[in-house]
């Protein structure tokens, strides 16, 4: 079971006579095993008599075992292993156990509409993306997609390409039957560098359970070669927790800010210098800020700008940035006839290096 972490997870202990409860939160990153004492251990005592019940909200804590840096990173701190002790005090400071249960938390979010405790439910395969959107990229740039797999011993995970005549099949293994069972997150290339898909890729994700396919997710791939201007790749962080890739095809506009701070100067002697000035400025700095256009996209892409929009992680080009756009129309194709977005962003670090 998944656990989207940027909204509320809660658990509840309500068991009868109780006068407290205990939650222990064991949380680490794979390689690493489960350890040995509870990460965080969280108690409350009951209300009264008649409301017993103790709520829980253990979101906050998976995230500080989760770190998106960069979409060239590892996958490891991508997400986290999550096991939840559930005890009831008997009486005071004594505790009995309730169940224990293990999850996976990644970084992503719910929807209000949803409901309470939103998770995935799939316990073998877990796809961090949207499959019913055409993926756009610059042909070169391959994208991926992150799966969060929790196999046993004898699963297989395998990625199938074709071109869009379904002809030029491949079928590359993400991992074989001889892995061992456990939770991994694999980075899985939407297409190949074959000149077979340079119009573009039909990318199957198969899971196989004990040889019987059992999951499956297809994507459908499109290269787009830009003449004229330069393309830049946007990777974030999606409301699943995985990396996306937002490809801006069309025209950039860059602007630099400078910043400073002016004082004035104190002469060195009456007969001052004149060149000198009475004023100077000090502790200079600039930030760059660019305005990027996707071209015409799909429809559906609104998604997407969504996810982007509310992604706490983004990066152009594996340069982070913070996306300065923070209200956009969601356009269709009835109003808006060829639709193109565009966003502003600023690159999140001074370009006078002043790290100490």
């Amino acid at each position: 079971m998944i656990i989207y972490a940027r909204s509320p997870y809660t658990i509840e202990i309500n068991e009868a006579a109780q006068v407290g409860s205990k939650l222990e939160i064991f949380l680490w990153n794979t390689p690493n095993s489960i350890p040995a004492t509870a990460t965080f251990t969280l108690s409350k005592k009951v209300a009264s008599d008649s409301q017993r019940s103790t709520v829980y909200n253990i979101s906050p804590y998976i995230r500080e075992y989760i770190e998106n840096i960069v979409s060239s990173d590892g996958t490891n701190n991508q997400w986290c292993n999550v096991s939840i002790k559930r005890y009831k005090e008997t009486s005071a400071g004594v505790y009995s156990l309730v169940d224990t249960t293990t999850y996976a938390g990644v970084d992503g979010y719910n929807n209000y509409i949803g409901g309470y405790n939103q998770t995935n439910p799939l316990d073998n395969y877990c796809l961090l993306a949207d499959n019913t959107k055409e993926i756009q990229y610059n042909l070169g740039a391959i994208p991926y997609v992150n799966v969060l797999i929790n196999n046993a011993l004898g699963d297989k995970l395998d990625v199938e390409y074709k071109d869009t005549s379904n002809n030029n099949v491949i079928t590359t293994p993400v991992f074989g039957t001889g892995v061992s069972a456990g939770k991994y997150m694999y980075k899985v290339p939407l297409t190949t560098s074959s000149a077979n898909y340079n119009n573009g890729t039909i990318t199957t994700l198969k899971y196989f359970v004990g040889g019987t396919l059992t999951y499956s997710s297809i994507f459908n791939v499109t290269p787009i070669c830009e003449s004229k201007y330069t393309p830049v790749q946007c990777s974030f962080i999606n409301r699943f927790g995985g990396w996306q890739f937002l490809t801006f095809f069309k025209a950039q506009t860059n602007q630099l800010t400078v910043s400073s701070t002016m004082y004035n100067l104190l002469p060195s002697a009456y007969n001052y210098n004149a060149y000198k000035g009475q004023s100077k400025a000090f502790n200079f700095n600039a930030r760059q800020t660019v305005t990027l256009n996707t071209g015409f996209v799909p429809q559906n892409y609104s998604d997407l700008i969504q996810d982007l929009m509310l992604s706490e992680v983004v990066l152009l080009d594996n340069k982070p940035v913070t996306l300065k756009t923070n209200q956009t129309d969601l356009k269709t194709t009835i109003q808006d006839k060829n639709i193109n977005y565009t966003m502003d962003f600023e690159y999140a670090y001074n370009l006078l290096n002043n790290v100490i």
